[in-house]
């Protein structure tokens, strides 16, 4: 990708070490050829530095729009986000302390970045009043002591069910809510949305025995709410963490989706593989690649 970054803001979680690695990048840039300007409305950077974990990064996409400029005429420019590594596991930081020099000069220096697309899930919730929309980097969480509904996948019925909820993941949220529930991790670069149900249960009124395996699809996904007595207390929606805690008979039905045209450009090293960070990150081990098959000299 061409290198169109003139300027950069810092995202920076609050913790000593996170604040020591923001001024480093300032020196670093302040004594480049090229320094970058830094600035500090959120909506103007052309780059995007979260330090910290992975809830920093999310927070510095969230806060800056899922990568979208505000003003028509900057639609032919992206936002970049880039992450740099102090929380304990930053799947989604890819820039170690160590690294910070040499990213800072690689960038001032007008090279040729390399970015990854980072598809972005559309929420809508539909209540009785009104529609919200949101984004998603990661997941989505429903859950209330018992929730009673109808999942449709692109538009058709799978099945009625009643549980404690349900996790809907992007690619990317596959390592975060998602496995610590029990789902597949997910080694790609495709779009899709993977479901896991929470807690099912056995509901009499309903005849068919449900499927209560993880279910990953490309098509959209939608749950119609049922308010026949079975939703008690409040429904809690967690958004990449942030939760909405919404009356139960006021929600309806709720649309989960992902398309190529909603997405983030995240800044990798060259060598970047969704195997190797998965190994890195999650197991804490160094990385390997498999070895070339040996040439029989008959």
């Amino acid at each position: 990708m061409k290198n169109t970054i003139k300027s950069f803001c810092l995202f920076v979680r609050d913790d000593s070490e996170s604040s020591q690695i923001a001024e480093q990048i300032r020196k670093i840039n302040s004594e480049a050829k090229k320094p970058l300007l830094e600035v500090t409305n959120e909506n103007d950077a052309d780059l995007n530095i979260a330090i910290g974990g992975d809830g920093t990064f999310i927070d510095s996409v969230s806060r800056t729009g899922f990568g979208k400029y505000k003003e028509e005429s900057e639609k032919r420019r992206e936002k970049i986000y880039a992450g740099v590594h102090t929380g304990t596991l930053g799947y989604l930081q890819s820039i170690s302390k160590e690294e910070i020099f040499t990213f800072i000069k690689y960038i001032s220096n007008d090279a040729e970045i390399c970015v990854r697309k980072v598809f972005i899930a559309t929420i809508k919730i539909y209540t009785t009043k009104d529609v919200f929309t949101y984004n998603a980097l990661n997941d989505i969480e429903v859950t209330s002591s018992k929730l009673n509904f109808k999942e449709y996948f692109g538009g058709y019925l799978l099945q009625e069910i009643t549980g404690n909820g349900f996790i809907v993941c992007t690619p990317t949220g596959s390592t975060a809510l998602n496995m610590n529930a029990g789902g597949a991790i997910y080694l790609g670069d495709n779009i899709f949305l993977n479901r896991i149900l929470k807690s099912p249960m056995r509901n009499k009124e309903i005849t068919e025995t449900p499927l209560t395996n993880n279910v990953i699809t490309d098509n959209d996904i939608t749950i119609i709410l049922n308010h026949k007595g079975y939703i008690n207390n409040f429904i809690h929606i967690e958004i990449d963490g942030n939760l909405l805690k919404i009356n139960p008979k006021s929600v309806t039905r709720i649309d989960i989706s992902m398309d190529k045209s909603n997405y983030i450009n995240k800044f990798e090293n060259h060598q970047y593989n969704v195997t190797q960070a998965t190994r890195k990150k999650i197991l804490g081990l160094p990385n390997e690649v498999l070895p070339k098959l040996l040439q029989s000299s008959d």
